[in-house]
């Protein structure tokens, strides 16, 4: 069982995280459901993360690890999006005006 400690968040307590952890490591290619509630536990709202997320990429790592093609895609997918702290499917404005101006 995963257990950690970490501060509540704006849902609540860090410890609905571990569960859909534990049932994503047992079937990492089948369990839909559980790959749903991390990304909206560890990438909230696909524009934030949290400790929680950051907590969660070692097991983010295993499961790249154990080789699951489509599993390996969905967690390197979720991994990106906590390193970089925006979900994928957020893309940046195509003008050069605003917080994207370089």
């Amino acid at each position: 069982m995963i257990e950690w400690r970490l501060p509540w968040y704006a849902r609540g307590p860090y410890d609905e995280v571990p569960p859909a952890l534990e049932r994503v490591l047992r079937r990492p290619s089948h369990d839909e459901r559980a790959w749903q509630e991390l990304w909206q536990l560890l990438a909230t709202e696909g524009t934030s993360v949290s400790a929680a997320s950051f907590a969660a990429l070692p097991y983010l790592r295993d499961i790249v690890r154990a080789g699951e093609t489509a599993a390996v895609d969905r967690a390197l997918e979720l991994a990106g999006a906590i390193v970089t702290g925006v979900h994928p499917r957020t893309t940046a404005p195509t003008t050069s005006s605003g917080p994207w101006r370089r």
